[in-house]
Parts: C-alpha cells; sequence; structure tokens
C-alpha cells in the first residue's frame, strides 16, 4: 500500500525534479495530493455562488482551519481508503493545519504526521513603515480600500503584462519591502519558473485576520468586532471582549517544524 501525502501550498516550483519535494516523494513511493486555498486562480468554481460576489470571498483563516482542512484531509482518506496521512504545509499552509488540529480533535489521529515548514502563527509584522500602518489600521478602513472581495485580483493580469522578467524584479523588491526577503537562496530560473505560480489572490479578510494576529500577537480566530480606533469610546459604548485563540495547546498529533532564522515571519 503507497504512503499518504498531502501537500498544501507552493511546492511544485523547483528547477529540476530534484528540487521538486512532491516529484522526490512519488519517486520514494508516496502517494502525493496537492492542496489548493479557495479563491486562489486554480480554485475559483463554486456550486451556488459567483466568484465575484462579496458572499463567495468571505472567508478567513477560521474557514480553512474550520472546513477546508478536514475535508480535504477525509476526502484523501476517503478516496484511499487509508485511515491516516502525513501533511506537510508551507507557511500559511502550516497555520491552518495548526487551526484545525487545535479545533477538531478527531482530525489528529487522521495524521500519521504534520511537517511544518516556514509554519507561520503569530507573525512579527511587516518591513516596510507603510505596510505596517495597513497592519495597524482598523479593519473597516482596509476593506473601504481593498474592499470585501479579493486582494490584488489583478495579479493574474500584471504577471501576463509585464513578462516574467519584469515581473520577477517586481516581486523582487515588493519582498524586500514587505518582509526583508532578499531571496538569495533562490536561483534566477527557479524564480522565473516558480514566481508567476507563486503569488494568486485571497480574500481581503483572510489579510485582515492575519493583521489582528500580528496586532495582538495572539494565534487567535477571527475578530468581527474589532472597536475602531476612531471610535470616541465612553462609559456607555465600551465593550470589553477578547476572541477566542486558537486551542493549539489541544494539538495530540505529532510534529515536524523547519524554519529559517532569518525568516521575520516566524515565532
Amino acid at each position: 500500500r503507497q504512503r499518504q501525502m498531502c501537500i498544501r501550498d507552493r511546492f511544485v516550483l523547483g528547477e529540476t525534479p530534484a528540487k521538486c519535494l512532491p516529484y522526490l516523494l512519488l519517486e520514494k513511493g508516496y502517494d502525493v495530493w496537492l492542496g489548493n486555498n479557495r479563491g486562489n486562480k486554480y480554485s475559483r468554481k463554486h456550486l451556488s455562488l459567483s466568484s465575484s460576489s462579496e458572499k463567495f470571498w468571505d472567508y478567513s483563516l477560521d474557514e480553512f482551519a474550520l472546513y477546508d482542512i478536514p475535508d480535504t484531509i477525509d476526502y484523501i482518506l476517503s478516496t484511499t481508503n487509508n485511515l491516516q496521512l502525513t501533511y506537510v504545509g508551507f507557511s500559511q499552509g502550516s497555520a491552518q493545519a495548526f487551526g484545525a488540529l487545535s479545533l477538531n480533535p478527531k482530525l489528529n489521529k487522521k495524521i500519521k504526521l504534520f511537517i511544518g515548514l516556514s509554519p507561520a502563527m503569530i507573525p512579527k509584522g511587516l518591513n516596510h513603515p507603510i505596510a505596517r500602518l495597513f497592519v495597524e489600521t482598523a479593519p473597516q478602513l482596509v476593506f473601504s480600500i481593498f474592499g470585501r472581495r479579493a486582494i490584488l485580483p489583478s495579479v493574474v493580469f500584471w504577471q501576463k503584462l509585464l513578462g516574467r522578467l519584469y515581473y520577477k524584479t517586481v516581486v523582487d523588491k515588493s519582498l524586500v519591502l514587505l518582509f526583508g526577503w532578499t531571496s538569495s537562496n533562490i536561483t534566477h530560473n527557479q524564480k522565473a519558473i516558480g514566481y508567476p505560480h507563486l503569488f494568486s489572490p485571497s480574500s481581503v479578510k483572510s489579510v485582515v485576520h492575519w493583521f489582528q494576529i500580528i496586532n495582538n500577537k495572539r494565534f487567535q480566530m477571527y475578530d468581527e468586532g474589532l472597536v475602531s480606533p476612531l471610535t470616541k469610546i465612553t462609559s456607555t459604548n465600551l465593550k470589553v471582549h477578547r476572541v477566542a485563540p486558537f486551542p493549539v495547546q489541544t494539538i495530540s498529533a505529532p510534529i515536524y517544524l523547519i524554519y529559517g532564522k532569518n525568516d521575520m515571519l516566524i515565532d
């Protein structure tokens, strides 16, 4: 029987098969499944909603953890008639697993091993002061600027318009501004191959959720009721509340984490 491996996000980007994790695992006898997050350019279909509607984009990390990850795992195990699989997640793919495993105790029994690569949980923040300003601003202001659907919906258009060379340059400069990443460990050819597939739209609500996690310095569920900093707080309208954290201390599945010490998004 083949060993099951569920992989999330951005792994088919190497210059050669020897640098592509799914191909390496396939050669070692694993049955490899690649997952897509809802809303990216490979996952825009829905039974009843149009991708142009706000309701289609009304999701955050909560929905990934509550529905998408458990459903993906159950689908794979049901299709293969296996009881367990190994889960590999990169960056947010790790955060989604942390959230799903913490909220769903039964899911832990279906995970043979959870491998987190650059496991995002409580990022320290963004590199550029203007980017940090967006992180610290009120969610309603972010929604007013970017809307309530996709964040950067024209990314595919710019990929085609700029071409591989200029698009690579824009991405390199953006990564330095946002995260301080020089991408010095990635070759020119790998960037040319990988960058067009690496970035894809997600919901504005998902980005706001990460801003909330950064601001509160806790891995928490989405806060629907944050008071705007522009609101005048009085004794009559003050509402004290604290959003529930993802209870990661309840996770029982075996975990193996791999990260780089210069990665500012890793706590």
